[in-house]
């Protein structure tokens, strides 16, 4: 490696597929900072791979390369190549408008960066229409042959799923350290899912949890969205069964009104925590909830709430109803089978004004989805490796981990963030 590779490779390195004559081709694209020994030393590794011995020739069709502009481009064969750094040296993807447009959404770029161009949905596309194709079943039939019925099929499933693909407008990501912490940041056309969530605008449960919340998952609602819902989810059955039929089978066995008590239930935005004083043996002994810090807090309608609430209390067993014990406080309930908790779910926590919270989920304020993690409230973490010192160690620098989805008009956003001390 020191006198064949370190001598001419450089910093960067990229992975993609590539049209090539309509097909996509695998190519690798390396930083040179010599050309004559990138050449020689690739020549080598073909060699490698022909013969087994570096300075040794044969025949291979495994490596093909082109080195232009500072760069080996890798791919199948000399003939791709260079048709990849030629067409690259015309019009290079930097100078494509749907990659610098998802590129710049994503921010700043970090030690890794990826994207996916339109295309790729309209080949997964191609490639779902093939399958059904391959399997003889165009017209939406298995051949007379089958001996067994199968699933899989073109109806209504396949339909929604190409519809989808097509529809597909591109996405970016990227991997980056930042302040001590290490974030994932995702961007892409957030599709029919836009329909289902909040602006971004309503109440944020989460920021009024307790502080020493251990961990917590909350989302904002969009209205109608779990009729939304349904309509997109359902035709991915392909069985034939329509949102009617869910619904009524979903009426049948919870005894609610839908989709009204659904929607009314999660109200405008909830969230569900775990206070950070919970224990593994009592989340093992309880019988009735009592003495876990676990449940849900519920911005909305509370007596629309109370009566959802009842309907469901009214189908489970007399033992069981503490599970959703409830009280309410304002425009919030709080659900939760032991009480200290419940009643610190309905008070103001201030979980949101903590420099913990700010750090792990900096964008909470205008996030339609977020999930916190404390690791360091009441050093929960690090007591999970029991006396494992070694997995401790390893633990202990680690803060918090947060994901953030927000949309900021017509584009998606997720981030995903681990924080250290």
């Amino acid at each position: 490696y020191d006198s064949d590779i370190a001598t001419w490779i450089g910093d960067r390195a990229a992975v993609a597929a590539v049209m090539v004559d309509d097909k996509p081709a695998p190519v690798v694209a390396i930083q040179v900072t010599d050309e004559k020994l990138a050449d020689a030393g690739l020549t080598k590794l073909a060699h490698c791979d022909a013969t087994g011995d570096a300075d040794e020739a044969g025949d291979t069709t495994d490596l093909g390369w082109s080195i232009q502009g500072g760069y080996a481009i890798l791919a199948e064969d000399d003939a791709t190549a260079d048709a990849v750094a030629t067409d690259a040296a015309e019009a290079s993807l930097a100078d494509d408008t749907t990659f610098t447009k998802w590129m710049d959404a994503v921010g700043d770029r970090g030690i890794v960066s990826m994207y996916a161009s339109p295309e790729v949905g309209e080949l997964a596309a191609d490639a779902l229409d093939n399958l059904g194709s391959d399997f003889g079943m165009t017209d939406g039939v298995l051949p007379s042959s089958a001996v067994q019925q199968s699933s899989l099929h073109a109806d209504d499933s396949t339909d929604a799923t190409t519809k989808a693909l097509k529809d597909f407008k591109g996405m970016a990501a990227t991997l980056r350290f930042s302040d001590g912490s290490l974030e994932m940041e995702w961007v892409g056309d957030p599709g029919t899912s836009l329909e289902l969530y909040g602006d971004g605008s309503g109440t944020d449960v989460m920021s009024t949890l307790p502080t020493d919340t251990a961990a917590a998952f909350g989302m904002q609602f969009a209205d109608g969205w779990f009729t939304k819902f349904l309509d997109q989810l359902v035709p991915q059955m392909g069985d034939g069964t329509t949102v009617d039929d869910v619904m009524t089978e979903m009426e049948s066995a919870t005894g609610l009104d839908l989709p009204d008590d659904i929607e009314t239930l999660t109200g405008d935005s909830m969230v569900m925590s775990l206070g950070s004083d919970f224990d593994l043996n009592t989340i093992q002994q309880s019988t009735d909830g009592s003495g876990i810090p676990v449940g849900v807090k519920i911005h909305g309608d509370p007596t629309g709430i109370e009566a959802v609430l009842d309907k469901l209390r009214g189908q489970m067993p007399g033992s069981a109803t503490d599970i959703l014990a409830s009280d309410t406080s304002g425009d919030f309930v709080a659900i939760a089978p032991d009480d200290s908790y419940r009643a610190a779910l309905l008070e103001d926590g201030g979980l949101g004004d903590t420099a913990t919270f700010k750090e792990i989920l900096p964008n909470a304020d205008k996030a339609v989805g977020l999930l916190y993690v404390d690791f360091d409230a009441n050093d929960w973490l690090v007591q999970l490796a029991g006396d494992d010192q070694e997995v401790s160690d390893n633990l202990e620098p680690l803060s918090g981990l947060g994901l953030t989805a927000w949309m900021d008009g017509d584009t998606s956003h997720a981030m995903l963030r681990l924080t250290t001390d």
